[in-house]
């Protein structure tokens, strides 16, 4: 169903030069922030929901590529890798004003961090562990000490914080890449890992992705190979987590191409609210560092689902992922390298 939806112009983030790896939250009730890497500097934006820049613009936070944004009524948390650390901060959003940091003792190549209503939890690639820290935002208080082994990648994996007692992990498996797995982690520390998936024979997998909501998990992920048949953008759809899931492809003859070293995925997947999800990846064909930047609007039920595609950007750096905000009854916004390579974008979808 290409073209259903309209996708509005693009827009320039302010910034001070060629800008990579993005990461946008709602920042409280009616804005949205951006974060861009530039050099090794992240910079924030305020925005509010039709996209507007509305300021504190440009603000320069930190110094470290390796971080991670998450944010939770009046609570914007950041994690960064700085030396030997991991430090965790946190922003007044609407000032950008940092409020309190605190640390732990972690070498990370990526992470990703999530909140609740108690605690701020990171977790970090360390070696083939997935690791889980858990920090209190209790001012003050800071990591609880604790450091728990959740999963084993190698690469970029999603996770996503449903409840206050459940958190969810996607991600593949180390070295051969063959495998991706869906694993629910509790507060307490319970483990529960499923299988998603497979790679068929000459196929690697990458770029797990997922959302939580209205009882349905759904997992997107890249499959790569030589030949054009190989090269899939799949979804993996259960309703509840133990429940029989369905595997659908959306697209075939493409896939992601990121750089060992990305600290992005390609691919970000979130609950909008009313069963839908709204999945943005970056896809090329010829394995180049160029690809499309896409939307899929997937609207699910517990026997099926209604799916929606649209190219955003023909042209754009397959290596910097394209995070998107999806807003219940008014345009969705998405944020991506721009064509020049030198330009961060954002767009309105469904306008």
């Amino acid at each position: 169903d290409e073209g259903l939806y309209t996708v509005g112009p693009s827009a320039r983030e302010p910034g001070p030069g060629a800008m990579s790896d993005p990461r946008a939250v709602r920042c409280g009730t009616s804005n949205v922030c951006s974060f861009w890497v530039f050099g090794t500097q992240v910079y924030a934006t305020r925005h509010d929901l039709a996209g507007t820049v509305v300021g504190p613009t440009n603000v320069p936070l930190l110094s470290s590529p390796v971080y991670d944004v998450a944010s939770l009524g009046t609570y914007l948390v950041l994690a960064y890798q700085q030396g030997t650390r991991v430090y965790v901060t946190f922003y007044n959003p609407a000032t950008m004003i940092a409020q309190s940091t605190t640390s732990f003792p972690a070498t990370t190549s990526y992470l990703r961090v999530v909140i609740d209503a108690s605690y701020a939890w990171v977790y970090t690639l360390e070696g083939s562990w997935v690791r889980r820290y858990r920090i209190s935002l209790s001012p003050g208080v800071g990591w609880d000490g604790a450091t728990r082994n959740v999963v084993l990648t190698d690469i970029p994996f999603d996770v996503v914080a449903s409840s206050a007692t459940w958190h969810y992990v996607s991600s593949v498996n180390p070295l051969v890449h063959n495998a991706v797995y869906l694993t629910a982690v509790s507060n307490a520390d319970v483990i529960d890992s499923a299988t998603v998936t497979t790679a068929p024979a000459g196929s690697t997998l990458r770029d797990p992705t997922l959302g939580v909501g209205g009882g349905s998990y759904l997992v997107a992920w890249a499959e790569n190979g030589a030949a054009v048949a190989n090269r899939r953008v799949r979804v993996s759809q259960r309703y509840g987590f133990a429940g029989a899931q369905s595997i659908f492809t959306l697209r075939t003859g493409y896939t992601t191409n990121d750089l060992t070293s990305s600290q992005d995925l390609a691919m970000d997947l979130q609950y909008r609210g009313d069963n839908t999800f709204l999945l943005s990846s970056i896809e090329t064909a010829s394995g180049t560092s160029a690809g499309e930047v896409r939307a899929y609007d997937i609207q699910v039920s517990p026997t099926g689902r209604s799916i929606s595609a649209y190219t955003v950007e023909p042209l754009a750096s397959a290596y910097h992922g394209a995070p998107v905000i999806g807003l219940t009854g008014r345009p969705d916004l998405i944020f991506y390298r721009s064509p020049s390579g030198s330009q961060a974008s954002r767009r309105p979808l469904g306008c």
